[in-house]
């Protein structure tokens, strides 16, 4: 084993003996008996391990209120998304009319479809079905036998 072998053994292992393998133990105490500059790279790795433990780890216990208080930026909110927001809100006034609003659109669409063609029938019968429509509607009994004049 020759030092820089050594050295990546210590660097991925770490500098404490009872982590390096056992089949390289033999080695390793051999080159560090005949070069000190291995044995110097291993003092300097335990002294760094050393510090490194010893240095006290940072308080964090106002971090939980701290990420729990913060205001999050706004979101970007995409148009079918904000359509579904306005026609059901979660709370709030427009809870009940605008599922209602949206319930009549159909209704509302189809009377003007109906108003704005014709669908084959002629103006003048068009008005005549109107009037027809218009008399069922009216809930007045128009049979030929009440009519006096």
């Amino acid at each position: 084993m020759n030092r820089q072998d050594f050295i990546r053994l210590i660097e991925e292992q770490g500098s404490d003996p009872k982590n390096w393998p056992a089949g390289l133990r033999k080695q390793i105490d051999l080159l560090l008996a005949k070069d000190p500059q291995a044995a110097g790279a291993l003092a300097e790795y335990q002294e760094l391990n050393s510090l490194l433990l010893n240095i006290p780890a940072p308080d964090f216990s106002q971090l939980t209120s701290q990420i729990a208080n913060q205001e999050l930026p706004e979101q970007d909110v995409s148009a079918l998304d904000a359509l579904m927001n306005w026609l059901f809100p979660a709370a709030g006034p427009g809870l009940v009319w605008r599922p209602a609003l949206l319930a009549c659109l159909p209704l509302v669409f189809g009377v003007v479809m109906s108003n704005y063609f014709t669908f084959g029938v002629g103006t003048d019968q068009l008005q005549q079905n109107w009037i027809d429509e218009l008399a069922m509607l009216s809930l007045s009994d128009y049979s030929e036998n009440l009519i006096e004049l």
